[in-house]
């Protein structure tokens, strides 16, 4: 609304002033012009303001629930790492109001599996990293849409999944992914945290963890 208004005086100020004639130019004309062009790059400056808040946090939006069908399916690391990559400003969650609506405990999103795989007859072999997150206690009757693993401290979506009405069970996700010594060693600190997005309560997030804290306890020796 505010850059069709500005638009608008933009096009107002480029009508003929009522006190010119011919050709003759009155001071009030080149101040209107350059209000005008003033006017109309300020407009400009908002478009990609406004297309970014388009495509702001949008959970409900067909592509999710398309995308996060999409990263699950994918066997490729790349084809699945593109569609997580395409969620990241559809899950965008820094303005939005968290756990603000309905009970904790109904939205109380557990880690309950948090493990790495070894080869104990090869250790260079790929490290298997899996997690797995439960919101036990989320009513069958509140429709989770979405729920998702964000690492925190990349803003990346490590794995989603969108729920259908029809889904029986609590909602969960899980991230199974591959990792080599190196790799495994640059996120192990990362702050990783589980979200969840339903039609009557809104956005809701569990308890932050990184990879340390669980592999650890699991007995992983992980360099500091």
């Amino acid at each position: 609304m505010m850059t069709a208004a500005l638009l608008a005086l933009a096009a107002a100020g480029n009508r003929a002033s009522p006190f010119t004639r011919g050709e003759a130019t009155h001071p009030s004309r080149g101040m209107a012009r350059h209000l005008s062009r003033r006017v109309v790059l300020a407009a400009a400056a908002l478009l990609p303001l406004q297309a970014r808040r388009a495509e702001a946090f949008a959970p409900l939006d067909p592509k999710v629930s398309a995308l996060a069908a999409e990263s699950i399916e994918c066997r490729e690391r790349g084809c699945k790492q593109a569609a997580l990559n395409q969620l990241k400003s559809l899950l965008e969650v820094s303005a939005v109001e968290k756990n603000a609506k309905g009970e904790a405990s109904a939205h109380d999103l557990q880690v309950v599996k948090c493990l790495a795989a070894l080869n104990p007859d090869d250790p260079d072999a790929p490290i298997r990293v899996k997690v797995k997150v439960v919101a036990e206690a989320v009513d069958m009757m509140d429709y989770v849409a979405v729920i998702w693993l964000a690492n925190k401290s990349s803003g990346d979506i490590l794995s989603a999944r969108a729920m259908a009405i029809q889904d029986e069970g609590a909602p969960t996700i899980r991230y199974d992914l591959f990792f080599t010594g190196e790799e495994l060693l640059r996120i192990k600190d990362d702050v990783l945290v589980p979200r969840l997005y339903c039609a009557e309560h809104g956005l809701w997030e569990g308890s932050e963890f990184t990879l340390s804290q669980y592999l650890i306890q699991g007995g992983l020796d992980l360099p500091r």
